[in-house]
């Protein structure tokens, strides 16, 4: 078993450790900012506990965990009965196991601690499931994690596009090394969209554009399950577009790591609709513009609609398979809730 410390905030952790940590998450994530973000953002819904994995040979950490522990709301009946008596109300938690937007396993390890590294979550798992101030965990079981629990509740199996390495030098042999069925149709569907008179926006900085002062989109960045956006635009990397006669009809947001690029996108006009598929493709190409990066993860984990899984891998996308699994009977919004974290 690995050796581990517990912080409730990134703030707590060393300078020192906390600029290896970084180092150690670059090809997980474009940085630490984002984690910091997350954890200002959702004070009054809860707090974090964070990880950090040691070895007794090295000062730097080999692992990271990540969890979320949601206050419950008391019954109203319940809450009064305990102030009517001057009582102290207990908090209760849910535990989400979840690296907040980034990936749905909730710990990074070095590849040659990880078996170690699960080992102690599973011990740290049996530990939340004791302590009485928690009703429930939540976490995502895939092929090459789980944990060990009797009688969960599980529910919801998905597939998810995960991530891209490149493996030719430019976007057409991409293309061209593709079966002839895709290619045919992502040639077609990119022929439509010309036909159409939809074009092809880039832009570096997208908040100061004349675009992002559109009442449209700002009502769409507003909105709490997009949220998450506004952490995309404050982050490095440049922003793509679809747009029709000077309209934006959906947004591509590019972030940076080590040698990852990142990939989100949300539809801005549902009118005009593109097919997901082709957001994928618009992001391929100017990934494969970029020499310095080897792979594009497509996070949160992008769902595409509307076609078949064999079409997904066709496009030689790697797919990501998951269950969510809970402790506890799981509400109407548990799907939703874990989604939006």
């Amino acid at each position: 078993m690995l050796s581990f410390e517990l912080y409730h905030s990134l703030d707590q952790v060393d300078l020192d450790i906390l600029f290896a940590l970084e180092d150690f998450l670059k090809e997980k994530i474009p940085s630490l900012s984002w984690l910091q973000d997350y954890e200002k953002r959702n004070k009054s819904r809860g707090h974090f506990d964070y990880y950090l994995f040691f070895t007794h040979q090295q000062n730097t950490p080999v692992g990271f965990a990540c969890i979320f522990l949601e206050t419950q709301t008391r019954p109203l009946l319940k809450q009064k009965a305990f102030e009517f008596f001057n009582l102290e109300v207990p908090e209760k938690y849910i535990v989400y196991w979840k690296i907040p937007s980034i990936t749905p396993i909730p710990y990074f390890f070095h590849p040659h601690h990880e078996q170690k590294g699960k080992e102690s979550l599973q011990i740290l798992f049996e530990r939340y499931a004791e302590r009485e101030d928690v009703e429930g965990q939540i976490f995502l079981a895939q092929k090459n994690f789980s944990f060990k629990h009797t009688n969960p509740s599980a529910f919801k199996v998905s597939e998810h596009v995960d991530y891209h390495l490149k493996y030719v030098e430019t976007y057409h042999e991409y293309l061209a090394s593709l079966e002839l069925r895709t290619q045919s149709l992502i040639k077609r569907t990119w022929a439509n969209l010309q036909k159409r008179k939809i074009t092809l926006g880039e832009y570096p900085h997208f908040c100061e554009s004349s675009h992002f002062k559109k009442p449209r989109i700002q009502e769409l960045l507003q909105q709490p399950e997009n949220e998450i956006l506004q952490t995309w635009l404050k982050s490095n990397g440049m922003t793509l577009t679809f747009e029709f006669e000077g309209e934006v009809l959906g947004l591509i947001f590019l972030n940076y790591g080590k040698n990852t690029v990142f990939m989100n996108y949300i539809h801005i006009e549902t009118l005009q609709a593109i097919e997901d598929y082709m957001y994928i493709q618009y992001a391929l190409i100017k990934f494969y513009e970029l020499p310095q990066f080897n792979k594009i993860h497509f996070f949160p984990g992008q769902q595409i609609k509307d076609v078949h899984p064999d079409f997904i891998n066709s496009m030689a996308l790697t797919t990501l398979t998951s269950q969510l699994v809970s402790t506890h009977t799981p509400s109407a919004n548990t799907e939703h809730e874990f989604e939006q974290l």
